[in-house]
């Protein structure tokens, strides 16, 4: 994963400066929170989110989101109460959203769900969640039992079938030769398995059935290849 880094207390933007997103996961006992508002008389609450890196260097950050609704993200510097007013966040100078506001990313489920979980991708990112949970979050659920290593979030391209890696994610005959090597030859395991899973079976197995599609796209029918499926 490679995307943009932005610290608004020091005005810098990196657009290649984040690569590596988690999840946190935060289940609190009812006694904790009580909610004052109803229905009828709904009460707006802010989320707060506060990190303490407890090592020189590592950095903490908060994932954007496209969904907005009321008001902007703002930030503040320092413990709580924050010494430093709360500001307003907008996208920086050399973002392709500049000058418009920021959102932040968050999920608030109101029951603990409970069932079967399985790998639930939510863009690059992969976490083990329930169905539910994870579709409540915006995310795709890859099926129950599927695990998170080998990553099958790892899928970037327009489609399917980049074996190989390429930074341009085209599909050539270098992707046709890793897999090739994968099945016949070396066996040594796709870096990206849901690349190789070109006919899209139910059972992400990369078998003979997606060699036989990645020739018909590369030699015979040349017809395009399904998209990344999430």
């Amino acid at each position: 994963m490679i995307e943009g880094w932005y610290d608004p207390a020091q005005g810098m933007y990196d657009p290649m400066g984040d690569t590596q997103c988690w999840e946190y996961v935060f289940r609190l006992d009812p006694s904790e929170f009580i909610q004052q508002g109803t229905e009828e008389t709904p009460l707006i609450y802010w989320l707060d989110v506060q990190a303490q890196p407890l090592e020189e260097g590592p950095m903490f950050g908060w994932k954007t989101s496209l969904d907005h609704w009321n008001d902007d993200a703002v930030w503040a510097f320092g413990p709580e109460p924050p010494p430093t007013p709360w500001t307003e966040m907008h996208y920086p100078p050399m973002h392709p959203m500049e000058p418009m506001s920021i959102d932040l990313a968050f999920t608030i489920i109101g029951q603990e769900q409970s069932g079967p979980t399985g790998a639930c991708c939510r863009g690059a990112s992969c976490s083990i969640t329930t169905q539910a949970m994870c579709l409540a979050g915006g995310g795709y659920y890859v099926g129950d039992g599927q695990p998170c290593t080998p990553d099958p979030c790892c899928c970037a391209g327009p489609s399917v079938g980049n074996v190989d890696g390429s930074a341009d994610n085209l599909v050539t005959m270098g992707d046709l030769t890793v897999l090739i090597d994968h099945l016949f030859i070396s066996l040594n395991p796709l870096n990206c398995w849901p690349e190789g899973n070109v006919d899209l079976s139910s059972d992400y197995l990369v078998t003979m059935a997606d060699l036989t599609v990645l020739i018909d796209h590369l030699f015979i029918s040349l017809n395009p290849l399904p998209p990344c499926p999430w």
